[in-house]
């Protein structure tokens, strides 16, 4: 296994994971960086119970911190997943929360495309769907679905015969309440 960080720069030390948070407004421990990091410290052990739930080989994963992926059209930010996990064609996408669930609201596809330049955010969403399609069973964009939750999950399925999005939530007493946000339908 491989550990790697922001923008693919190659990393093997999980000290040095953490002392690139240390030096970004992620570091706070109320964002979800710094769990996420000390949650994976122990790599080989979280692979080896990821393998088991989503029942997807794992071998020589490599683990990138900060994932980038830009969108496949129009013009925009890339996406930037908490942690990717890539082994072979398979891709794992983990997204971590913390606080943020508990101090706003997601924001939909349909509020992201209310904002300006609407052409720009037609031509990105039809490059994130674009994504999905192998994975998808419908061709309707749902509007009401989180922004985030889409282009992570278009992030996961790039190029993958196999993908899975998985949010990984740490909570304390103040934001127990705020999980329900995040239960599977």
């Amino acid at each position: 296994m491989n550990i790697q960080m922001i923008f693919g720069k190659p990393c093997n030390d999980y000290a040095a994971v953490l002392q690139h948070f240390a030096g970004t407004k992620t570091s706070s421990n109320k964002t979800s960086s710094l769990p996420l990091a000390q949650f994976w410290k122990d790599a080989a052990t979280r692979l080896t119970a990821l393998e088991t739930a989503l029942q997807m080989p794992l071998q020589n994963a490599v683990l990138c911190f900060e994932y980038p992926t830009a969108p496949a059209q129009g013009r925009g930010k890339a996406s930037m997943t908490d942690l990717m996990i890539l082994s072979g064609n398979r891709q794992v996408s983990i997204e971590a929360k913390y606080t943020e669930y508990s101090k706003m609201r997601t924001k939909t596809v349909s509020d992201w495309l209310n904002k300006s330049d609407t052409d720009n955010r037609q031509k990105v969403l039809a490059g994130w769907w674009n994504m999905i399609a192998p994975f998808r069973h419908n061709t309707e964009t749902p509007d009401e679905i989180g922004y985030q939750f889409l282009h992570r999950t278009a992030s996961a399925c790039n190029g993958a015969t196999q993908a899975a999005v998985i949010y990984l939530l740490f909570y304390d007493n103040d934001t127990q309440p705020f999980l329900n946000r995040y239960k599977p339908l």
